[in-house]
């Protein structure tokens, strides 16, 4: 049993996470959320010049910035290599190129049996999760918290975006990335560079946006800190006014904790995002 945690965090896995990503512009960010894994979906739309958060009738729909274990892009596929540790990117043949390829592994092994192999990337790490750009020119995959974009025409990863946890999530406009990692969190990260921006909790009870070097802030309805990731016994975490760090046996005091510099920092979500909605206005 784990122990048990202070109220200064909130609960991990408890507030529920992102089940769609969408960009309906440049700045505004569309979700479906749900607070457990049986609740319902609420749609909401985030604007990244404003920061402000609207509830709407509907949500994304749960296709739109999946992270699956195949995927698929006019010709060209992304296939899990059945008994090794990497990833095969094949040619699909003309009568199969429209087919949508999902999670089964028997629809994945008949793919691969009309295909040609293009390339092998291996060290990916065990059963990563996929994702085709839309012009079928990179192949995002995430196994850990690194998150790693590979050109299919060399097999070389061209960048590594650092997340808390695997990534489930991922929508990308011009300049800005964001990334949804399997505990709930939002990375915000400029793509040219791959340096994050910001990181963001959403949860029906309210929000909070933080940054590494300790600038933070948050919904009146949500004022706490935010737990990022726990493994064995030991969990990585945020707390407003103190900063990041390690959790021991899952319970304050934190420690190994970085210098809280930023503090309380309002409106910091669309200023953190204002160089990348810049160059992607430009």
């Amino acid at each position: 049993m784990k122990p048990k945690k202070l109220d200064v965090l909130m609960l991990r896995y408890g507030d529920g996470a992102c089940s769609s990503l969408q960009f309906l512009s440049d700045a505004r960010l569309a979700f479906g959320y749900r607070s457990s894994d049986d609740g319902p979906t609420k749609g909401f739309v985030l604007d990244l010049t404003s920061g402000e958060f609207i509830e709407t009738a509907s949500a994304p729909h749960e296709s739109w910035g999946r992270v699956g274990y195949a995927s698929a892009v006019g010709t060209v596929a992304a296939v899990i290599a059945e008994g090794m540790r990497g990833i095969e990117l094949r040619s699909l043949a003309a009568e199969v190129a429209a087919r949508e390829v999902a999670e089964d592994m028997q629809q994945a092994n008949e793919l691969r049996t009309r295909s040609q192999l293009r390339q092998t990337i291996t060290r990916t790490g065990t059963m990563p999760l996929l994702r085709l750009t839309d012009d079928g020119e990179a192949l995002w995959f995430s196994a850990t918290s690194a998150l790693k974009r590979v050109d299919v025409a060399s097999g070389k990863v061209l960048r590594t975006y650092s997340c808390f946890d695997r990534v489930t999530l991922l929508v990308e406009r011009g300049a800005l990335l964001v990334a949804h990692s399997k505990e709930g969190l939002l990375h915000f990260f400029d793509a040219r560079s791959a340096a994050p921006l910001v990181y963001l909790r959403f949860t029906l009870r309210g929000w909070i946006a933080f940054r590494s070097d300790g600038a933070w802030d948050a919904s009146e309805e949500n004022t706490r800190g935010v737990e990022l990731s726990w493994k064995d016994s030991r969990s990585a975490a945020f707390v407003p006014g103190v900063g990041f760090g390690v959790l021991e046996n899952n319970q304050l005091p934190l420690v190994q904790v970085q210098p809280a510099i930023g503090g309380r920092s309002p409106g910091l979500l669309a200023r953190s995002l204002s160089g990348a909605l810049v160059g992607e206005q430009r």
